[in-house]
């Protein structure tokens, strides 16, 4: 069985931090800091000023790390997360939320990024997701879904216990969600939750990755 295999799942800020500056998003220039900067180019320059050269929306890829006996081979699949399952009001016997980083980007907005980790008799459930508003500009979205499943928790096909992992991405303009009819106030979006029913409600619209992949835990 996977609980004796040694694979541990791993989350941490270090790691998704690590991963945003690897990806290296172009900065978003924000029009009220166009407008202050324009109006003090000579301050600016005379105190050497330069602009941020980096991503400071701290915007990850990182869709968690593992460590075990082997490492484990994420592969594509038509195996999807067992919602329904997921679904049924089983007893939770550990539940936690975890909030790995946050900022409130100097007033422009939030990013956050958390986990939290579902158990029950029936599966393990884990969400990470990254969220990120810039007020006025853009939303992003970026959740990665672990489903280990305990109720038949071997592939038929390889008798080998397996993890199911979904990873979705999504990003639009305030502009874009607009003309799609999504409403883009700062209520509608001051949470993560409330971002993705927005995306949701708009689908496919703003999605640029969908990704579902299994790993087998080998002997």
């Amino acid at each position: 069985m996977w609980q004796d295999s040694g694979v541990c799942l791993r989350f941490t800020a270090l790691e998704a931090l690590k991963e945003w500056q690897a990806e290296g998003i172009p900065p978003l220039r924000v029009a009220v800091a166009s407008a202050w900067k324009q109006s003090r180019v000579a301050t600016l320059r005379e105190h050497g000023v330069k602009d941020v050269d980096y991503d400071w929306t701290f915007t990850t890829p990182f869709a968690g790390a593992s460590t075990g006996p082997s490492d484990l081979v994420w592969e594509e699949t038509s195996r999807a997360i067992d919602r329904d399952l997921l679904m049924r009001r089983d007893p939770i016997l550990f539940f936690d939320d975890v909030a790995l980083f946050e900022s409130e980007l100097d007033d422009y907005g939030d990013a956050k990024l958390s986990v939290k980790v579902r158990v029950m008799a029936s599966s393990i459930y884990v969400l990470q997701r990254f969220w990120l508003r810039v007020d006025g500009m853009l939303v992003r979205l970026r959740e990665t879904r672990v489903f280990v499943p305990l109720e038949a928790p071997e592939d038929p096909d390889t008798g080998c216990p397996v993890i199911v992992r979904e990873v979705k991405h999504m990003a639009g303009s305030m502009a874009e969600l607009t003309a799609a009819g999504a409403p883009c106030g700062k209520e509608a979006h001051s949470t993560a939750d409330g971002t993705a029913l927005v995306f949701e409600a708009v689908a496919p619209v703003g999605l640029e990755r969908l990704e579902v992949r299994q790993a087998h835990i080998l002997d």
